[in-house]
């Protein structure tokens, strides 16, 4: 059995009030039209990460994701800025995950779920907008997600970085 101290509470603390922070996200989900529909981008979004949690325990956070979530979200508070809390949120779900080049288009791809992209999208009717974001959220997770050619050793060697 785990003692207190090898468990990563502190990590889970830190993705906790990140995801505080962000309640904005529910109420602009809630009230606008084109970002109705925000919510089923993120929870296509959180799939990796969650299936990376799972299969790891909840072990083999980075400390740098997780120190910039941290900052992210105070600045967010201190200039009331939501997009730096949501930023920080999609930093704090993305710690766990390895670090490489494709985990950096998922990340990026966070923007599907943001209140910022109805907003921006040249797009007339909120069905349409809702399309983009999935598509955008899809990319993300095909990117990260493991593949059936990806080699034994690969995901050997993914483990062992943790």
């Amino acid at each position: 059995m785990k003692s207190f101290w090898e468990r990563p509470w502190l990590e889970w603390l830190i993705a906790a009030a990140c995801a505080a922070n962000a309640w904005p996200l529910v109420e602009a989900w809630g009230h606008s039209p084109r970002d109705r529909f925000g919510w089923a981008a993120l929870a296509l979004w959180l799939a990796p990460a969650a299936r990376r949690l799972v299969r790891t325990g909840g072990r083999g956070w980075r400390p740098g994701l997780l120190g910039a979530a941290l900052a992210a979200a105070l600045a967010g508070r201190l200039a009331d800025l939501h997009a730096l809390a949501y930023a920080a949120l999609a930093c704090a779900v993305a710690a766990p995950m390895p670090w490489r080049a494709r985990t950096l288009w998922w990340l990026l791809c966070a923007v599907s779920w943001m209140p910022g992209l109805g907003w921006r999208l040249p797009i007339a009717n909120a069905g349409g907008v809702f399309a983009v974001r999935l598509a955008l959220a899809a990319a993300g997770v095909a990117a990260v997600w493991p593949r059936a050619g990806d080699s034994e050793q690969e995901r050997e060697r993914e483990e062992k970085t943790q």
